[in-house]
This record gives C-alpha cells, sequence and structure tokens, in this order.
C-alpha cells in the first residue's frame, strides 16, 4: 500500500492540476473551448485575434469593417485594424479596462461601434466594465480595440501583442494576438 504524506498530497494535486491546465490550453482552436491567453488577478482574456491590414492600403478605404473612426485624433491617412476578445472575470473585484498600449501602432483605443440614424460609427469610450464573475465580449459591429498608424502590415497568421490597463492598476500583457481572415 502506497501512503503519500501531506505534503506529498499536495504536490501531486498541483501537478494533476497543471497537467489538466495545459492540457486544456494545448487543444483545437474550437470556439468552444477558446484557449486563454493570459491571467492575473482574475481576468482571464481568451479568443483574442486582429484583423489583417495592409499597410500599402493607406491611400485607399482601408478602416476595419466596424465602421470609420471618430476620435479626436486624424487618422485618416493611417492604416488601422481593429482587435476583439474575450475578458472574463473570474475574481471577486469588479475591474475596468481603460487603456491598451502595443508597439504595433501609434495608437490604440478601446472603441465601441454604434447605430446613429443608420449610419455605423466607432467611437471611444472611457473604459469597459468587467463586472466580478462576468464576461465581457469584443466582437466586429460591437466593442473593440482600434489600432490606429500600423507600423506594419497584419497578416494572417502574424502574431502581435498588447497591453491590457485596468483601473485597479493590474496590467495584463498578451503576447500571442494572432491576426485572422473572418
Amino acid at each position: 500500500m502506497v501512503r503519500f504524506s501531506p505534503g506529498h498530497a499536495i504536490t501531486l494535486v498541483a501537478v494533476l492540476l497543471i497537467s489538466s491546465a495545459l492540457v486544456a490550453c494545448g487543444g483545437s482552436n474550437d470556439d468552444d473551448a477558446p484557449a486563454a491567453l493570459a491571467e492575473d488577478g482574475g481576468i482571464t482574456v481568451v479568443d483574442a485575434w486582429a484583423r489583417p491590414a495592409n499597410i500599402g492600403d493607406a491611400g485607399h478605404d482601408h478602416h476595419s469593417a466596424d465602421a470609420s473612426p471618430a476620435s479626436e485624433h486624424d487618422h485618416s491617412t493611417s492604416v488601422t485594424s481593429a482587435i476583439y476578445l474575450t475578458l472574463e472575470n473570474t475574481g471577486d473585484t469588479d475591474q475596468q479596462l481603460v487603456s491598451v498600449q502595443t508597439d504595433a501602432a501609434d495608437m490604440a483605443e478601446i472603441h465601441e461601434t454604434t447605430d446613429n440614424a443608420g449610419t455605423m460609427q466607432m467611437r471611444p469610450v472611457e473604459g469597459i466594465d468587467v463586472p466580478a464573475g462576468k464576461r465581457v465580449e469584443m466582437t466586429p459591429g460591437g466593442l473593440h480595440i482600434m489600432l490606429m498608424g500600423l507600423h506594419e502590415s497584419l497578416e494572417a497568421g502574424d502574431d502581435i501583442e498588447v497591453t491590457l490597463e485596468f483601473a485597479s492598476g493590474l496590467t495584463l500583457t498578451i503576447d500571442d494576438i494572432e491576426v485572422r481572415d473572418q
């Protein structure tokens, strides 16, 4: 008969939990079971992706399919893209996403798409509330992260890095947001 001391039992449980997490995160790209890209402070980011963009299109209509930008900054001649993701707050404290930083573009803003008398428009928002125990989805035609003034083209299969900043002081860096044709 094998006997485990309390220390061995804790180690065994930890190994099993880590193994289960690795199996869960290493799975398919199925939308029903998206892999977690980053987790900290109760915030988990899942199914993060960005739209492709070609900087050779700077003189053409290049904006993401969400709408035309309506921010205070003029990026009418710069190439844009958008990032979509889901924020899950598994913690006990409400969080609010207040800004996004990236080296991939001159500027990243949190936007929402609204219907203004039949015309879809994007507007920057101050932040996105992520209540404890809830999830918030950023999707095409809704909330999203707008990248303006891309430094280079984004092609399907590329990865970009962004840092999410929350009002609580939490920062969360995601280094493998995949560019996808969707």
